[in-house]
This record gives structure tokens, sequence and C-alpha cells, in this order.
């Protein structure tokens, strides 16, 4: 090879390491601000997927079977947003029907029941499953698939150990010494921050206006767990890195230390993160997950004989004890309760009675009542209310797997469904075509999979972005690992079908990238209307009425520049409504009336962009549809 030859190869291996290099970094610095729920964390995040994405498109090596995945995501996104007629609608989503009808009655609804938050949720899917097909493209190649587990390992160790200089205080709430996740209202209850920065359950309350009232919900604050604001989605991102750090720590001391030191280290390392999981942060689905992720990883890594069968027994042991327990707790099996022994049925009558069990119940119910195409992407927390009244709603249903029908119905599960049989297929193919020793590495991202995959049946972890990074990476890693090398097409079909799908990529990337920098702006506009709001209730001597005003006033001003760019968002009217109402109790007589006026604009603009909204104050005159 002369030397032209060798500058094209390092040419073209540019993008790909810097691609490479920008999905390490976002998955080692994510995690530290907020869990990547910081908005500002979680746009850096959605940033280093798109440009890792762009890079790939920019390199030569593409392999193009796996993006059907992100393409079918955002085709179904954009087809919950179409605006369809009464009948159509009414046979695709009987639920959305009557919510539109209700809502917006001389208009053509559609499937999503808020289309601002399904736009915002399908661009997210559409960059998380591109990211996780580069890897997969990206991670045939060893050298970027050892940076990619080198990063996973060394961030969940830094997690780790921020954990447990700063665990869980239920009192300060504070989290890592600095962070005060307390609102105005009280050390475990926000009106402030967004439900991605909550414990995922919000309670009901009722604000009153002059002769007008109307709820808002209080999220429960997260306990705070290391630089995660939940202990939870700490437990899951110690699921989706512990078990890369031990296969890791394994394959590094091969043929340098000796067995029993090796095998004694990495039992450490799975006890002392399961320890920090069940009895600091008192996550019971992730220290079994956890649990689960290890048996896996002791099934990919031992090496024949009776050691083998014996995992290989514990695996699939495991794996049907997990779903007979899904299927005692979310209904399917629960008859079962009756063959177990009296002093464990109050228990697990318990277990089934709790609000999280009930959440993933209601979305199961949620998709029998729509079952072809859900509500919507990210309006599970929407339509909660409808199904299960009360003074509790659930914001996400701690369940992947049934939010995941309740709001994208069998079309949104053939897509994961999709995904799962790739993993399936390739892990098979890792299984009994890799042997043992050649396999030590990678055996911990799929470790990892597995781990994830129990866990997604009890909790909303890929909701949290950094979670959802390291996810993706993960089981690109994975499918990287178990898929064949394919010499690619040179027919002139195949190479106009990759570069238009690559150019279709890239498109929709950069587009999703320009809206979610919109969106994060909407949202700090968003939280500041909140606060102002939030402000304005607690008010209660003339000091405080009079900083109240002032900040209504400027967060008022901010919402109508930002709801010119950001046409459909529903949740600015609405605040803009209610900022209003209350500037209008502080303000003399004269002025109240035009900010009454522009209020009940705003809520009117609200309910047009959303079939299910909550917060618009009753008793109050609305203009009624022509």
């Amino acid at each position: 090879m002369g030397l032209r030859g060798g500058i094209s190869i390092a040419a073209r291996a540019r993008p790909e390491a810097a691609a490479v290099a920008l999905l390490g970094a976002g998955v080692v610095v994510g995690p530290l601000f907020l869990g990547g729920t910081w908005v500002w964390a979680r746009l850096a995040i959605e940033a280093a997927m798109a440009a890792a994405i762009l890079l790939w498109v920019c390199s030569a090596k593409r392999s193009l079977p796996l993006f059907f995945l992100p393409l079918l995501a955002a085709a179904i996104a954009l087809a919950q947003m179409v605006p369809l007629p009464d009948r159509l609608l009414v046979s695709l989503a009987p639920v959305s029907a009557g919510a539109w009808k209700t809502s917006a009655p001389e208009a053509w609804g559609t499937i999503s029941i808020d289309p601002g938050a399904t736009a915002a949720a399908g661009r997210r899917l559409l960059l998380g499953l591109a990211a996780a097909v580069v890897v997969a493209d990206l991670g045939r190649a060893l050298v970027h698939r050892r940076r990619l587990i080198w990063a996973l390992a060394a961030s969940g160790l830094i997690v780790w150990s921020l954990a447990l200089l700063f665990p869980v205080n239920k009192f300060d709430r504070v989290l890592m010494g600095f962070v005060d996740l307390k609102s105005p209202t009280g050390y475990w209850q926000t009106s402030i921050d967004p439900p991605w920065q909550t414990s995922g359950v919000a309670y009901v309350n009722r604000a009153t206006i002059d002769a007008r009232s109307y709820t808002f919900e209080g999220g429960v604050i997260g306990d705070g767990m290391g630089c995660f604001i939940s202990s939870n989605q700490f437990a899951n991102f110690l699921v989706l890195t512990i078990p890369v750090a031990v296969a890791a720590w394994l394959h590094m001391t091969r043929g340098r230390l000796h067995l029993a030191i090796r095998v004694t280290v990495a039992a450490t390392i799975f006890a002392g993160a399961m320890w920090t999981t069940g009895v600091m942060a008192k996550s019971r689905a992730g220290t079994g997950a956890l649990l689960f992720a290890c048996i896996v990883l002791v099934n990919l890594v031992v090496d024949g004989g009776w050691p083998r069968r014996l995992a290989e027994a514990a695996t699939v042991a495991s794996t049907a004890a997990v779903v007979l327990f899904c299927g005692v707790i979310y209904g399917p099996l629960s008859g079962i309760i009756s063959w177990l022994p009296a002093g464990l049925q109050p228990h697990v009558a318990t277990l089934i009675n709790d609000p999280r069990v009930v959440a993933a119940r209601v979305a199961l119910r949620m998709f029998w009542a729509s079952p072809l195409l859900g509500t919507g992407l990210d309006t599970f927390g929407d339509v909660f209310p409808r199904f299960q009244p009360g003074d509790i709603t659930l914001l996400y249903a701690h369940n992947d797997y049934a939010q995941l029908l309740a709001e994208s119905g069998i079309v949104g599960a053939a897509v994961a469904i999709g995904l799962g049989s790739v993993l399936l297929m390739r892990g098979h193919r890792f299984y009994w075509r890799v042997p043992p020793a050649a396999r030590l590495l990678e055996a911990g991202p799929w470790a990892a999979v597995a781990g994830i995959a129990f866990h997604a049946a009890f909790d909303w972890n890929m909701h949290v972005p950094a979670n959802a990074l390291a996810a993706g990476i993960v089981m690109g890693i994975c499918a990287a690992t178990g898929g064949r090398s394919r010499p690619q097409s040179t027919s002139a079909s195949a190479q106009m079908a990759r570069i238009g799908v690559t150019a279709l990529l890239a498109c929709g990337t950069v587009a999703a990238l320009a809206m979610l920098t919109r969106d994060a702006v909407s949202e700090t506009v968003e939280r500041r209307l909140r606060a102002a709001v939030t402000w304005a209730r607690l008010a209660d001597d003339e000091p405080a009425r009079a900083e109240s005003l002032d900040r209504l006033a400027t967060a008022i001003e901010a919402g109508d520049r930002m709801t010119v760019w950001d046409s459909r968002n529903s949740r600015l009217p609405l605040l803009l409504g209610q900022a209003r109402l209350h500037l209008a109790g502080l303000v003399p007589a004269a002025e109240a009336a035009p900010l009454t006026a522009l209020a009940a604009e705003s809520f009117e603009r609200a309910r047009r962009r959303c079939g299910m909204l909550r917060g618009v104050p009753e008793p109050l005159s609305l203009p009624q549809p022509r």
C-alpha cells in the first residue's frame, strides 16, 4: 500500500474516531449533571449524539441494515402528529378522538393527544436509536469497541464513587453537597421542576385566584444519590456500567494475575455495587437487575464443564423467575398468589397494590383502549388521570415496556421487537460461536443488556438522558460483536439506496438537533414561568406580592417571545395564562381586565394544542367555538 492509500485510510478513520470520542465523552460527562437531566446537559448529550451521527455519515464505513429502526421510529412519531378526520381517528385512536372532540371539537384531531410533546420525544428517539446503530457499525472495529467499553467502565466507577461520597439524604435533599433539590413549596414536593427531574410521581394540588381555581401537579422530589436525582435511576446506571467494568477488569488482568485474585476482585465489585443499590439506594429492582446481570456475565465468561452448565441453569432459572414474577404482579398470573404460603401472601398483595405497579397496569389498559398507535409518545402522564382519577398522578408508567405499548401501540412495539430480535439473534451467535476466552471483554455489555431488560420492567430509566445514552452504546456494542461481516453491495441501486438513507438521516439529525435546541430554550422559559407562578401562589404579604409582580411580568415577557418560536408547545400558553391570572390579582382593577382576557386567549391556544389539558382555571369564560 502506497502513501496515498495510507493517507486515505487515515482520513476515513478520523471522523470515525471523533464520533467514538464524542459518544464516550457524553457517557462519562453527561451523568455528572443531575444524571443528564439538567436542561443544558441534556442538550449537550443530544448534540454529542447528533455530531457522532453526522461524523459517521461523513466516514466511508457505513453499514445500513439496522437503520430502518430509527427511521421507522421517526415515521411513527410523525404519523401520530398528522391531523385526521373524525371517523378515521375514532377507528385508529378512540381515546385520542374523544379527547380532541372535547378540547377542539371543530378541528381535526391527531393520534397524539399532545403533538408537541410527541414531536420532542420523536426527535430524541431518532437520535438515540441512530446513535446505537452508529455504534453497532463502528463497533465492529476492535479499537472503537474498546474505547467505548473503557468509557462505560470509567463512567460507572465515577458515578458509583460519587454515590459513596454523597449518599441519599431524604431531609436535606442536597445533591453532591451543593445542588439543592428542594423547592419553595417544601423539601419533598416541587411545582417548578419538570417531570424528568422528579421521582416520576406527582400530587394534584389546587390553587385559588379570586373566584377561580386550577389544579397543578407537585412532583415528588427525588431522593438524590450521588449525581443522580433519583436513586432508582442511579441504580440503573450501575446496571449498565458495572458489568462492563468487571468484564474489563477480567480482560485486563488475564495472564497477569492469579485467577483467584481476579475473581475475588470481580466478586467484590459486584457485591459492593449491589450493597450500594440495595442498602444505600434501597432500589429493589436495581439490585435484582444487577444480580441478574452478574449471573449472565458468569454464564458468558465461565469455560466448559459443570461450571458452565450450572451457570446456564442459573440464567434460565432466573429468567423464568423474572417472567413469572411479572406475570403475577401485572395480572395474567395473579391467581398463583393463593398457592403461596399464607405468611407470604400479604407481602405479595402489598406489592401488587404498589402505585408503581398500578401505573404499569394502567398503561396496559391504555394500550387496550388504543391498541394500534397508542396515544402519542410522551403522553402517559397526560392520559393517566383519565384512567386512574385521584390525588396522585404517575408521570411515568414505571415500566418502559408497558409505557411503550400505551404510547405507541402495536406499531411502536413492532420496532422494539425488531431491535430485540436483532439482539437475540446476535446474542445467540455471540454465545455459541465465540469461545469464552475470546469474548471476555465484550461479555460485559451483553450482561448489561440483560440487566437493563430486567430493570425496564420496573422503572422508567429510558427517560433519563444519561441512562438512555449508556443503554444505546451498550446495545450498539452488543450488536457489533454478534454481527456478521458482510461485504457491501457495489451495485448502482445499492449505492443509491445508501446515499438516500444517509442523506435522509443527516437531514433528520440536523433538523432534530435544531428543534431540540429550541426545546431547551422553551424548557428554560417554562421553568421561569412555573417559578414565577409558584412564588405568586405563596405570596402572603406586601413585599412578597411586589416581588411576585416583577417575577410574573418578566416571565410573561419571555414566554410571549418564546411562544412565537414554539407554536406546538401546549405548556407555554397554559403557564402564560396562569401567570397572567396571578398578575391580574396583583394589579389595579383597571389593568386586570385586559390581563384576564389575554389569559383566556392563552388557555384557548393551549386547549387546541393538547387534547387532555389540565390546569385551566374554573370557572372561566372562554371564547365559544364557532
